[in-house]
C-alpha cells in the first residue's frame, strides 16, 4: 500500500510538468505535510490606496516611463496607476479587490519614445524544500506595442512571457519549483514592460494571488507517518555506508517534505 501511494505521488508530479517559453513550470505533487506560506500579502489586499495609487509595506514597487517616473504598480478597483486608470483595457483582480498591473499605461507624447517598465519585488525566506512559487497571470495585449514579462528569483530568471504568449487571455495559474533556493531568503521579482506605441495604450501583465509555499518542518513528521520510518532507514544506511541507498532515501524524504 505504501509503495502504491508513493508511485501515485510520483506519477502526479510527472504529469504536472509543463514548458512555457523553454522555462520549466513544475507542479509540485501534494504532500500530506502542512504547508507554510512565506510571501507576505500575496494578494495585495493589505495595501493602502487613495485615488491615485496604492502602497504596500511588504512590496517594493516601481514604474518608470521614458519621460517621467510614475506611481506604483499595485491597483485597487477605482484607483489609478500612473497616468491611466487601473481598470483601463479591462484590467481587474483575480480575487479580492486588489492586484498588480505591470507594463501598463498611456504614453503622454510620442516624442519621448520608449514605453513603460514596471516592477514589483519582495525578499522571501525559504527555509525548507520542497518550495513552490505560484501566481495568477493575465496578459492584456493591444495592437502595436510589444510587451515582456519576467519573474526572477535570487537574480535568476525562472519564468518569461511576452504579450503574444498563448493561454493567458484570462487569468491562468503559473506554478514553479524553487526548491533549489531552500536555506536562503531570495529576492523574488516580477517585471513587465511595454514598448512605444504613439500616444496610446500599452500591453499589460496582471498578476494576483502570489504564493511561496514550503513544508512546515515542525509538522511534517507528525502529519506523515512515513517520515519516521524513512529517517530510521536513512540512519541505518548511513551507518552501513550504503551511499546509493542513502541517496535514494534522501530523495524520498525530500519528496515527502519530512
Amino acid at each position: 500500500m505504501q509503495e502504491k501511494e508513493e508511485e501515485v505521488a510520483l506519477s502526479t508530479l510527472r504529469s504536472c510538468l509543463a514548458i512555457v517559453l523553454g522555462v520549466a513550470a513544475v507542479c509540485v505533487a501534494a504532500s500530506s505535510a502542512a504547508a507554510a506560506e512565506r510571501i507576505s500579502d500575496g494578494g495585495f489586499e493589505a495595501s493602502t490606496c487613495d485615488a491615485n495609487e496604492c502602497t504596500n509595506p511588504a512590496w517594493t514597487q516601481n514604474a518608470t516611463s521614458a519621460f517621467a517616473s510614475l506611481t506604483g504598480t499595485i491597483c485597487r478597483s477605482g484607483t489609478g496607476s500612473g497616468d491611466t486608470a487601473c481598470t483601463g483595457g479591462g484590467s481587474a483582480p483575480f480575487s479580492g479587490s486588489t492586484w498588480a498591473r505591470l507594463g501598463a499605461g498611456y504614453k503622454a507624447s510620442a516624442m519621448f519614445g520608449g514605453g513603460i517598465l514596471s516592477s514589483l519585488e519582495q525578499t522571501v525566506p525559504i527555509p525548507t524544500a520542497p518550495a513552490t512559487l505560484s501566481f495568477r497571470l493575465r496578459i492584456i495585449n493591444v495592437a502595436g506595442p510589444t510587451g515582456d514579462f519576467t519573474v526572477e528569483a535570487a537574480g535568476a530568471q525562472v519564468f518569461a512571457a511576452t504579450d503574444l504568449t498563448p493561454g493567458f487571455a484570462t487569468y491562468a495559474p503559473v506554478t514553479l519549483d524553487v526548491s533549489s533556493l531552500a536555506g536562503g531568503a531570495p529576492l523574488i521579482s516580477f517585471e513587465g514592460s511595454s514598448s512605444q506605441d504613439p500616444v496610446g495604450p500599452l500591453d499589460s501583465f496582471d498578476i494576483d494571488d502570489i504564493s511561496v509555499s514550503t513544508v512546515d518542518p515542525s509538522t511534517a513528521a507528525a502529519v506523515d507517518p512515513r517520515c519516521a520510518g524513512l529517517r530510521a532507514k536513512l540512519k541505518k544506511a548511513k551507518g552501513e555506508k550504503k551511499k546509493r541507498k542513502v541517496r535514494k532515501l534522501r530523495k524520498r524524504i525530500r519528496a515527502l517534505g519530512c
